[in-house]
């Protein structure tokens, strides 16, 4: 094949230049006759395994014929010639062609060339095998690619390039070679010149076959925790991290299991606990055992019963640490049942006078109580100097004179006051944002429970100075004994009481401040008055300072104390805060707060008498501990000393603060007695408990007693 390129001949031109030659005629020659020999073309070119042809003008002398001529390649390596001048590349390369006759010749420079090798069939499609591939995590797995032509023809010999859209599942080597890193998807892209192809490749855990839980028993005690962990394996026996676990416990009321295989305790017996991931499980075996006892403690610690009478004591168990065991078996016996008997849930009956002690056992552990039983109709004179913290004064002790307004029952004589009809009205007024009509509930174990600690002192107790006492601020400066570590009441009021012993005076705090460090108390209002007066601050604002309450009278007056409740009798008139007065007070009350309502509220001391009987109270359906608080307010009534907001109770009844108990370690015996008792009108649980005063009582039945009455001059 001939190639005409110009710049070929350009090449080539300079050779022909140097070798290509006619010889002139010698005319001593034989060959005379030959006169020139010219090769055309002088200068060609020809691929490897073409041809071409040259062609030779012979000029003779005379116009003799032409003589034949001979063709010779100078060049026999790279290219032949026939005797008709036909050339053949044979290897790349460059030389001569010769055509001769006789002495006459000529040449031409031939240039053998390469074969230059056709463009590559473009690459139209790449196939990836397989299209989509699932491998377990941890395997790996081979792809190959095929480069097409637009035919579908395979093409070889092409460079692939390969990658992963997303090497966080799978990645890929230039050779194709796949190898899992998570679970996931990906695709796998193969390139060749400008064409790809794609392969899906799932990555899937490999299958949980077995699941084991370690260890495979545990025993612990109810409210210990124990940690158990779950193991998943293949079938092959190794072991798979990061699968998912869930937990659950056969018997949740016996011990429980967080999602992180933690067990609790709860009580005794047993449960089995189950670890499943993917549909395979494990089990553990849990026995729950009681803590036990290490101690146990009788409430009251002390009591005095007249004989007849009864009291219900409570029993608290406890483990070594001090935490409170619930649902513990209790014996309960007495040191002489021909004093006092005790039942099978801790309720005395005195039978004699005398003293006797009532223990309660459980688990090999004792507590006790002492029990002092007196005559029926004999004294329960106390002592003054013998009360102190755990030696608290029995239910039959009345503050104050014994003939002390708070402490007589009142006479079936007694004149009702004229108003009573319209002041019950609106106390019993119900409304949005008013009232209900209805007492509040006694909260036992409440932070803020607005109720009145009292606290005994003695002559060996520390001497603490009264300071800070606002409005008339007479008592800054005096001197009484106090008990160290006193505890104001919860709220805002922040009540105390101090019992000083050693001068038989009360002490009454409102919004208390107390300093052990210094030695002082004091608060917004202090007042004075005897402990064996007649329960009220006679001078207030005086040499005796102000009450803490609006009345004016005693913080101890008309407070119900557990002990009393327990023994089934309250034998003083109940104090109560009511939600608002008329601004006035009558007797027994010196003072009074600030009117927020009408004419028809209750002043402060207003005393109200619950219309029951004695027998209807007996049988009304309520609890016995209910009866208690309904017969004193049949019996002794209950009067306004205070008022109190942020419900829409009617009224709330005072009991004895529990930070008096609790100041000192002591446990709320209206607590250890509601935990005895939920279910009897008592809610609650652990150490807060809800006293259900208004259930079952149609408290629409009180009146108004006339203050004459109460001051026994009508």
């Amino acid at each position: 094949m001939r190639l005409p390129t110009i710049w070929y001949r350009a090449a080539l031109l300079g050779v022909a230049l140097f070798a290509a030659c006619e010889q002139l005629p010698n005319a001593l020659d034989p060959d005379f006759g030959v006169l020139t020999i010219a090769l055309a073309p002088h200068i060609d070119t020809v691929l490897v395994g073409d041809s071409i042809r040259l062609t030779a003008t012979v000029v003779m002398n005379n116009n003799q014929a032409p003589r034949a001529l001979n063709w010779t390649s100078a060049m026999s390596a790279l290219a032949s010639v026939s005797q008709t001048g036909m050339v053949r590349g044979l290897h790349a390369g460059s030389g001569f062609i010769v055509a001769s006759s006789g002495n006459k010749k000529d040449s031409a420079a031939v240039t053998v060339l390469s074969q230059t090798p056709p463009p590559p069939v473009p690459v139209a499609m790449v196939a990836v095998s397989p299209a989509s591939e699932t491998v377990r995590l941890g395997a790996t797995a081979q792809l190959t690619a095929t480069p097409k032509d637009g035919s579908g023809n395979p093409l070889t010999g092409r460079t692939i390039t390969w990658a992963s859209n997303n090497a966080g599942v799978a990645t890929v080597n230039g050779s194709g070679f796949v190898t899992t890193v998570a679970v996931g998807t990906a695709t796998i892209t193969a390139t060749s010149e400008a064409a790809s192809g794609t392969a899906a490749v799932t990555v899937a855990t490999v299958p949980v076959a077995s699941v084991t839980i370690s260890p495979a028993t545990v025993s612990l005690l109810v409210g210990v925790t124990a940690q158990l962990s779950a193991t998943t394996k293949d079938s092959a026996g190794n072991v798979l991290t990061g699968r998912t676990v869930t937990w659950a416990s056969s018997n949740t009321a016996v011990a429980t299991v967080s999602g992180a295989g933690l067990v609790t305790g709860k009580a005794a017996g047993s449960a089995t606990i189950t670890a499943t991931s993917e549909g395979k499980s494990g089990t553990a075996s849990a026995t729950v055992a009681n803590v036990p006892v290490a101690s146990v403690t009788v409430s009251p610690a002390t009591a005095s019963l007249q004989v007849g009478g009864t009291l219900q004591l409570a029993a608290t168990t406890k483990d070594a640490a001090g935490n409170v065991l619930t649902g513990r078996s209790i014996a309960w016996s007495s040191s002489s049942t021909a004093l006092a008997t005790v039942s099978a849930s801790g309720l005395v009956t005195a039978v004699a006078a005398g003293p006797v002690t009532v223990t309660a056992a459980s688990e090999g552990k004792n507590g006790s109580a002492s029990v002092s039983v007196t005559a029926a109709g004999g004294s329960c004179t106390q002592t003054y100097g013998s009360f102190g913290v755990g030696t608290w004064p029995a239910a039959c002790y009345q503050v104050y004179d014994a003939n002390a307004w708070i402490n007589r029952p009142l006479s079936a004589g007694l004149q009702v006051d004229p108003s009573s009809a319209a002041i019950v009205a609106e106390f019993n007024r119900a409304g949005s944002g008013w009232s209900d009509g209805l007492p509040e509930d006694k909260c036992a174990g409440c932070a803020n429970d607005y109720d009145h600690p009292i606290y005994w002192s003695k002559v060996t107790d520390l001497i603490y100075t009264l300071t800070g006492c606002g409005y008339s601020g007479a008592l800054n400066g005096i001197k009484i004994h106090a008990v160290k570590g006193m505890v104001a009441g919860g709220g805002s009021d922040a009540h105390v009481v101090v019992m000083d012993q050693s001068n038989g005076m009360e002490y009454d705090f409102w919004q208390a401040t107390i300093s052990d460090a210094a030695q002082t108390i004091g608060g917004h209002s202090c007042g004075r008055l005897s402990m064996t007066g007649d329960g009220r601050i006679i001078n207030s604002g005086g040499a005796d300072g102000d009450g803490g309450n609006a009345a004016n009278s005693g913080l101890f007056s008309g407070q119900i104390r557990a002990v009393e409740l327990m023994a089934g009798a309250i034998n003083h008139a109940i104090a109560i805060d009511t939600k608002c007065t008329n601004g006035t007070h009558v007797y027994p009350a010196t003072g009074n707060a600030l009117t927020c309502g009408g004419a028809n509220e209750p002043a402060d001391g207003q005393f109200f008498q619950l219309t029951y009987t004695d027998a209807e109270i007996d049988a009304l359906p309520v609890p016995a501990w209910k009866k208690v608080v309904l017969h004193a307010m049949h019996q002794y009534g209950f009067y306004v000393d205070d008022t109190f907001g942020g419900d829409q109770h009617s009224f709330a009844l005072h009991f004895e603060s529990d930070k008096m108990y609790q100041a000192f370690g002591f446990e709320d015996p209206f607590v250890t007695y509601a935990r005895a008792h939920v279910g009897q009108d008592i809610t609650g649980s652990g150490s807060t408990y809800y006293y259900q005063l208004a259930p079952g009582v149609d408290w629409s039945r009180i009146q108004v007693v006339k203050p004459c009455s109460i001051q026994g001059t009508c």
